[in-house]
């Protein structure tokens, strides 16, 4: 670690949790950079005739977590691939874990909202996925 307290990014780990009442989790294979959600805070106009000095007025309102986007290797048949294309097809509610290198893991709600996969002429196969974040799991 720097001086700064800056990190390495690299050792991150998404993870896919499936199931009801007992959540088997698939570590994804070949993540490219990742980010954590971004909460957007929903502003509702409470304005009225008595709003003050003729000013706007808000009041936050529900929370939107947006969505988690990553590349990663595409390899054909391989756990992580067999995986998302289940999730796809069934188009279920899953646990998302996103883990730092050497922090806690924090787990969301999603579904996978898209999986695309590619094959260049040059280059590596690499997929793009996103998942839509829907709430948090309670800790």
């Amino acid at each position: 670690m720097a001086v700064s307290g800056a990190k390495l990014g690299q050792g991150g780990v998404v993870r896919v949790g499936r199931g009801t009442s007992t959540i088997t989790f698939t570590t994804l294979v070949g993540v490219g950079d990742f980010s954590f959600p971004s909460r957007t805070v929903e502003e509702i106009e409470v304005t009225s005739h008595s709003s003050p000095v003729g000013t706007m007025e808000f009041i936050p309102g529900p929370a939107d977590f947006g969505s988690v986007s990553f590349t990663l290797d595409y390899v054909e048949d391989n756990p992580t691939d067999v995986c998302l294309l289940a999730i796809e097809a069934s188009r279920e509610l899953v646990q998302l874990g996103l883990k730092t290198r050497d922090g806690d893991e924090e787990l969301f709600v999603a579904f996978l909202s898209k999986y695309e996969r590619g094959v260049p002429v040059k280059g590596v196969q690499r997929s793009n996925v996103t998942f839509r974040v829907s709430g948090v799991v309670a800790p």
